[in-house]
């Protein structure tokens, strides 16, 4: 099925050779939920800067050999990865007692600095486990702190930068950075945690609704 009943309105045509103009980035071909083929357009971006978080992620991640080879650890438990321990100087002189679950006991007069130890599966005994890294947009220091904003603050401070900050980066982009650093802090500083949702949901409310790729002049 063709895409001449999709609707172009806020987007623009793609060209190969030249690209999209300043303020509109590449959005690839899909296939619509009606089984339309929607060809690359030109939307509108929401980021001031040139490339966005996916682009970087496919660009730079390059999986290595060793990270493929590493183990698959059943539920409950995690990978324990390899390390060099390295011997006191009173293990290189004395030596240290090996005890074999066969019951054989020995002792070992160390010759070089240290010996590595294999990866093995352990259990998980963090709080809520170890799950897999969270798809956050890239956090750049201080793009928020420039403007004087800190959670140490007091809310008007807070929401004059954030209005400056807007002037910046946009709605959107103030929004999702403050919804990152929620997220991130939420286990380690709760109490800054509160105060980045607080001012996440003030932004929204502020100057919301917020949408992508919707025209900042309406």
């Amino acid at each position: 099925m063709s895409s001449s009943n999709h609707n172009f309105e806020k987007s623009l045509p793609y060209n190969e050779k030249i690209g999209c103009k300043t303020g509109y980035r590449k959005r690839e071909a899909y296939k619509s939920s009606k089984g339309e083929v929607v060809p690359a357009r030109c939307v509108r971006s929401t980021t001031v800067y040139k490339n966005t978080t996916k682009r970087k992620r496919s660009n730079i991640y390059i999986p290595s050999v060793k990270s493929l080879a590493r183990k698959a650890c059943p539920p409950g438990m995690i990978e324990r990865r390899s390390y060099t321990r390295k011997f006191s100087n009173n293990i290189k002189q004395k030596g240290y007692i090996v005890r074999r679950t066969s019951g054989k006991v020995y002792k070992v007069i160390p010759k070089s600095q240290g010996t590595t130890v294999k990866s093995v599966c352990v259990k998980d005994r963090a709080k809520h486990g170890k799950t897999p890294k969270q798809r956050i947009g890239t956090l750049r220091k201080g793009e928020l702190s420039k403007f004087g904003y800190s959670f140490r603050v007091g809310e008007d401070t807070r929401h004059k930068a954030l209005r400056q900050a807007v002037e910046e980066f946009g709605p959107l982009g103030v929004y999702r950075k403050l919804d990152a650093v929620t997220k991130l802090s939420k286990t380690t500083i709760p109490e800054a945690s509160r105060i980045f949702k607080s001012d996440r949901n003030w932004v929204n409310s502020k100057f919301g609704p917020l949408k992508a790729f919707t025209d900042s002049k309406k």
